[in-house]
């Protein structure tokens, strides 16, 4: 196996994993429990009225904070960083997954 199939298939394997993972995350926030966007907007009040925040500071921070807890958006964000922890993951397992084929020939290597 060459670094190069070894990354392959552990890339492919992250990828596919993550599109389950994502699509789980996505079926339960949006079907299962979909108060828990609501739990994470409190969370989120809660501790920025922690950090001495005005009233305006925090609003600006949790109209951005609704944007990005949608399902859609936790869906697309889960996807992007399966999909990058996947390349990292794969580029190091590669190292070590990759096999020498002693009759290569010398150039091959």
């Amino acid at each position: 196996m060459t670094y190069g199939q070894a990354f392959n298939s552990c890339f492919l394997i992250g990828l596919f994993a993550g599109i389950i993972g994502a699509i789980y995350s996505f079926v339960f926030i949006q079907f299962i429990y979909p108060g828990l966007i609501n739990e994470i907007l409190e969370q989120t009040r809660v501790k920025l009225q922690d950090q001495n925040l005005n009233e305006d500071q925090i609003e600006a921070a949790m109209e951005w904070t609704r944007k990005f807890t949608t399902p859609v958006m936790r869906l697309i964000s889960g996807l992007v960083m399966y999909a990058v922890g996947s390349v990292v993951i794969g580029l190091i397992a590669a190292i070590f997954l990759k096999k020498v084929d002693p009759n290569a020939p010398k150039s091959a290597l």
